[in-house]
């Protein structure tokens, strides 16, 4: 099941836990990865971005994929990080 699947399986089964930001933040800290470059990266606007990365709105599948794949999560890390349980 590829993330997308998986995001529309939780979502449909009302299961979704909020991703976990912290550890996304920790990523981008370790690479050196800016809001701003993680926004050229994706795709995906500096200003929604922030509000992802604050909880202050709820990801879409299309945004957890272009974000996984901008940071190169392996699978691993992308099932904890998105749909791993409640921290």
């Amino acid at each position: 099941m590829n993330i997308i699947q998986l995001f529309e399986a939780e979502y449909r089964n009302g299961t979704m836990k909020k991703p976990d930001t912290k550890a996304l933040k920790e990523i981008m800290q370790q690479e050196d990865i800016t809001t701003g470059e993680l926004s050229l990266r994706t795709g995906l606007n500096s200003s929604e971005l922030d509000k992802l990365l604050e909880g202050k709105r709820e990801f879409r599948a299309s945004e957890i994929y272009k974000i996984a794949d901008a940071l190169e999560l392996d699978p691993e890390q992308r099932s904890e990080i998105f749909f791993g349980p409640e921290k």
